[in-house]
Parts: C-alpha cells; structure tokens; sequence
C-alpha cells in the first residue's frame, strides 16, 4: 500500500467495490435487523472490510452467556495480603489460570480459577530478573507452569516458575516499545507485533528463542513519531490469524492487519473512515465473526462499542451484558477480548451497585438469579478483592447459555509478611482536590496532552556543563519527575542512575531549570503530569 489505510478515502477512489453486503446472510440472530453498515472493497488486491460509523445509530444490547460461552464469576482471594490486585494494568487468561499487572498492587498476580492466589511474579528494578516500567504483556504455559512477561520497554522476555521464581530471559530481535506477542507451542518461536518508533525497522517479526529474527514486516509508513507512548499496540488473536491495530492518541484514520505468510506482508482486513471533523479515538477488536470499534468521546467516562458481521456487514453500537445474572451490564471500557477469551476486571463496588440496581428494578427475577444476587451481596463488601468475570468466545456466536459459576479463592491464607507494592515511578505526596491531583500513566484516557519538553535535544546540547564528555564512554542518567501547572518540575528523582554522581547530579540540574509544555485534561485545562521521565545522556545525543 502506499499510505496506510489513513489515507483511505483517497484509496476507495481507486478501490474496486465487491459486495455492500446485503445479499449475504447474518452469520448469527443479533445483528440480524441492523442495517449494513460496511462495504467489502479491493486494495491492491486486498479484501478489506470498512465500515462507516455514521451510518450506526442504535444501540443493542448482546448478552454474552448467549454470544460467547457460559460466563465464571470468580472473587479473588482477599484475605491475603499479597493477593490484592487493582484494575490499572495488564490481564490475561488462559484455560485454568489469571495472570494480574497492577502498578498499583506489588507487581503480576498469579491466581487459578478457583480464585486462589497462587504467587507474586517479577519486580521492578535494574536487575536481569526485573522490569524497569511496567508489565504491557504476558503468557501462562500452563503445560511447563511458566509465566512470560513481557515489559513495557525491553530488550527481553523474562521467563519465571509459577512459584515467581527467575528462570531465564529470552533476547529479543529489536528493542520493545509496548510489544505484545505469540509463542507458537509446535516450534517454540515468537511472533511479536510492536508500537513503531523510529529506532523500530520492524513493526512485526517472528524470531527463535535466542532473539535470531527469521522474517519480519517492517514499519515504513505505520512508523509513529514523534516517540510518544500515548500510543498503543492493539493484537488480540481471536482466530488463527495473527491481527494487529495501532490506537493513536491523535485520531485518526487507520486499520486493522493480519499477518499473511504468504509475500511476508500485513494484509489490511478491516478499518473504519469518519469524516474529518467526527472522527474520535478508537481501537479495533476482532472476534470469530465480527470485527468491534470501541470508541473514546471527549470528556465522557464511558467508550461506545460498535459491532460489525464479517459477513452480513451489518452492525449496530452494542452494550454486553449478562443474561445469567439478570442483565449485568458491563461497562464497555472494561470488556477485554483475547486469545479467546473475554473477561473484565470488576472493582468490589461495581459488582455490589449492579447486583443492587438489578435487585431493586426488576420486579420478576428468576428465582434462581436472584439468589446469585444475594450470594454476592453477601459474600462481597467494599474490602474484598477484585472480581473477574470471564468465559470462552464461540464460533457463530454459539453460547452455551448456561447459568453463571461463581468461585471463591481460599479464605484466611495468610504468608506470614506483608508484601510491599511496586514503588511508584514518583514517590510524592498527592492532595484530594483535582487542583493537587497527579495524572499519571494510569490516566492516560483523561489526557489530551501530556507534558513536553520543547525542543529538548537543543536544550540538553546548549546547557549540558559536560557536553564534552568522553563520547566512548558513554553515560545516561534516567530520571523521572513531576510537571507542574506552570511547566516546572518537582520531586525529581534518579531511578537510573549513571554511575557518576556528578553526572546525576547535572542531570537534575538540567530537568530542574527546564521548563516544559504544560500537560492538559480533556477540558484543555493544565494538570500536574507525574510519571514523567527523561534520559540525560553524556555527552549529549
């Protein structure tokens, strides 16, 4: 292609039309009476799906016990101290096990399906068996009882027992900057599909468990620059095919990808084109039959979800719900689908408000659904643990449509010390008020702009008292802190350091005097932007 698919009114110009859709049937009943609103279309010899969420306007709601398999409800273990978990990070389950990130919480949880806590995995640090940021993805091999977790920003694979044990890294191709990946159980190799900065030539390779790269895609145009993490990298392997999507921070139009073996190429699949002044950001899922388009409205909490048959092409806005326990509604910035699996990661008050709102509006409830209710409500309370809800994806939308299972890890498991959360990136008092509030990496959703250090290789060149310094002995110094309303800096801290301390000490001095862009809120109004971090380098780059 000669411009992503961003570029796409321009490319349906010169696309050769193949079906509106019309004539084919739903590949299930839930979207059997929305209109279509998708065309299949050529691109350079390519078959692409694109819909056009104007042409959407009702809003459905689909109940996953009667989409997808029968649902589990599973209260993690609270009494433990080391099993706590919040909902700020990373998730992922496989057959019988959950695998938790939380910045917030000590680190990945590893838990079994019955709710037990089962170990603490990895730490943050600077040693071989740590991650210096944060968790962006993992793996359970539930075969050899190995855990592979995959940090935010790496150069490895770490590899621990499910006791949290080290065993051992896995070198990668290419510097990792938000990756996320696939382990092939037949030849042990890894397929990874990456967020492309310009140090990135590949957006996509497979390689060998000794980091030798055996083909790959590279990026050329989906490259993203200026660097900015803001950005994601969206592969969610419902099917066969290896997919891959870009969220970018800055809307804009774009694609969803599988990867074809066939010409080593990413093959564009699906994507949607909003007109220039209604276009929002939004990020694609693929499920078996149906492509999704969850959308994020400025100053609103909540993202929208539409849903598009692969071969009906017709779609609808969609709400999930849950059938077995009385029309659950789930919010739709909190259902996750992956390798075949949909889950959410419920705080202990939004599963009492819903069982309450559900207890106290529906006059006729099933027996047997309202007792679940009460089980809940009786089980849970404001200091249990997290609740995950999670079942199988089906083909053609097959649900077994079966009543919930509920499981509840052990009570009073007790390790005999308390476990110490991951020190955060700052470390510094936070006041109540949104005047005194940190937004942090967390927060990203709540941020129109994070801060900026305005032309900062300029600054660094001009100000840096050691720009002299031997270039074959290179030294960085890592620091984060804090922006400032009125783009100064505060609670400056070295979490790098270069190993000289007067190197450390002018790189403090050197965030100290800068004075950066201010960050803003979804309203343009400045915040307090935390988890800022900058490398000096000596001499500088």
């Amino acid at each position: 292609m000669s411009r992503e698919l961003s570029n796409f009114c321009g490319v349906l110009l010169c696309s050769v039309l193949l079906s509106c859709g019309s004539r084919s049937e739903s590949s299930d009943e839930f979207l059997l009476n929305s209109p279509v609103i998708a065309k299949r279309v050529l691109v350079n010899g390519d078959s692409v799906i694109v819909c056009d969420p104007s042409l959407t306007k009702d809003t459905i709601t689909i109940y996953l016990d009667d989409f997808a398999g029968s649902p589990e409800l599973i209260l993690l273990e609270s009494e433990s101290d080391s099993a706590l978990v919040k909902a700020d990070g990373h998730s992922i389950i496989s057959e019988n096990n959950i695998g938790i990130y939380s910045t917030q919480s000590g680190g990945y949880k590893l838990f079994n399906k019955k709710g037990e806590f089962i170990s603490s995995i990895a730490s943050r640090g600077n040693g071989p068996d740590e991650y210096l940021f944060s968790i962006y993805d993992s793996y359970i091999d539930e075969k050899e009882r190995e855990v592979y977790l995959l940090p935010m920003v790496s150069n490895q694979i770490l590899v621990y027992d499910f006791h949290g044990s080290f065993k051992r890294s896995i070198p990668l191709a290419q510097k990792v900057h938000k990756g996320k990946f696939k382990i092939d159980t037949t030849t042990g190799n890894i397929s990874i599909g990456v967020l492309p900065f310009q140090d990135s030539p590949f957006v996509y390779w497979q390689q060998d468990r000794n980091g030798k790269r055996i083909k790959g895609v590279s990026a050329n145009h989906l490259t993203i620059t200026p660097t900015d993490y803001s950005n994601e990298v969206d592969i969610n392997l419902n099917t066969n095919n290896f997919d891959l999507a870009l969220f970018h921070w800055t809307p804009s139009n774009d694609t969803l990808y599988h990867y074809a073996e066939v010409g080593n190429k990413l093959k564009p699949v699906f994507s949607a084109t909003f007109k220039a002044d209604d276009i929002l950001q939004h990020e694609y899922i693929e499920l078996p039959d149906h492509f999704l388009i969850r959308l994020y409205k400025p100053n609103s909490p909540d993202a929208s979800i539409i849903m598009v048959d692969k071969k009906s092409l017709k779609g609808n806005y969609v709400k999930f719900g849950l059938k077995a326990l009385g029309g659950f509604e789930i919010p739709s910035n909190n259902i996750n689908f992956r390798n075949n699996f949909y889950w959410m990661n419920l705080y202990p008050f939004e599963l009492l408000k819903e069982c309450e709102r559900i207890l106290s509006t529906q006059k006729e409830l099933d027996p047997k659904i309202k007792e679940t209710l009460v089980h809940l409500l009786d089980r849970v309370d404001d200091e249990s643990n997290n609740i995950i809800i999670t079942g199988r994806l089906t083909k053609n939308g097959a649900g077994s449509n079966k009543s919930i299972s509920i499981a509840e890890g052990k009570k009073n498991i007790s390790s005999g010390k308390k476990e110490v959360a991951d020190k955060p990136i700052i470390d510094s008092p936070e006041g109540n008020s949104d005047n005194d509030r940190v937004y942090r990496f967390k927060d990203l959703k709540e941020i129109k702009q994070t801060a900026i250090l305005d032309k900062a290789k300029e600054y660094f060149r001009q100000n840096n008292v050691y720009k002299d310094w031997d270039p074959k002995d290179k030294k960085e110094t890592r620091l984060s802190f804090i922006v400032e309303k009125n783009g100064t800096t505060s609670s400056i801290e070295v979490i790098q350091s270069s190993g000289i301390e007067k190197l450390d000490k002018e790189a403090i001095r050197l965030i100290e005097k800068a004075h950066f862009l201010y960050g803003t809120n979804l309203k343009n109004e400045p915040i307090r932007c935390g988890d800022t971090q900058i490398i000096v380098y000596f001499p500088p780059k």
